[in-house]
């Protein structure tokens, strides 16, 4: 009975496949934490890697690689919240476009997931890149300490296979300064 457990998501109770090392979150937290009706009222878009949601903001499904030990690498497909517009707006131009207009487009956002074993990297800021043409983007840097480690050292794979349930956090807190934007006095110097 153990070893039938073993091998279900422990997110969605799905059987996994034998070595696996990659889930995806299907929906970010805030999203998950409205009941059904408030959900539908308030969806302005929704597909497997978008969510705009009136009051929450916009959301794109990005990966988290981890690095596992045995040089493996986990990959857990969290969202992170885009909340400025004119940002949100460049990207979705770029993806449309797609191809060598999408590969390569860097940006930054809040993590939306409190992933487990790491609960405390939601609402971290991070920044994500397209790795190629038509490919979901990667988290590739964090200014937060936790979610910095998480991207850069080796965690043991029975940790990341045993992590346990998601439990998903509501949107809370005041907004968070965006350690990426440059100041305008950067700017204007060319720093």
């Amino acid at each position: 009975m153990a070893e039938e457990t073993a091998n279900l998501c422990s997110c969605c109770g799905e059987p996994l496949p034998p070595g696996n090392l990659a889930w995806d979150l299907e929906m970010p937290d805030p999203v998950a934490y409205l009941d059904d009706d408030d959900r539908a009222q308030r969806t302005l878009f929704e597909s497997e890697q978008v969510f705009n949601i009136a009051g929450l903001g916009a959301f794109i499904r990005v990966i988290l690689p981890v690095p596992v030990e045995h040089d493996r690498t986990a990959t857990f497909g969290v969202w992170l919240c885009v909340p400025d517009a004119k940002e949100w707006t460049r990207i979705n131009e770029a993806a449309r476009k797609g191809g060598s207009a999408w590969a390569g487009t860097t940006f930054e956002g809040r993590l939306a997931t409190a992933l487990q074993p790491w609960p405390d990297v939601f609402g971290a800021w991070t920044r994500a890149v397209v790795p190629g043409p038509d490919q979901v983007p990667r988290l590739v840097h964090s200014h937060d300490p936790l979610l910095a480690r998480v991207l850069t050292e080796r965690w043991p794979e029975e940790l990341i296979r045993t992590r346990g349930l998601h439990a998903v956090r509501p949107l809370s807190g005041g907004p968070t300064p965006n350690p990426y934007r440059r100041s305008l006095w950067s700017r204007l110097s060319g720093r």
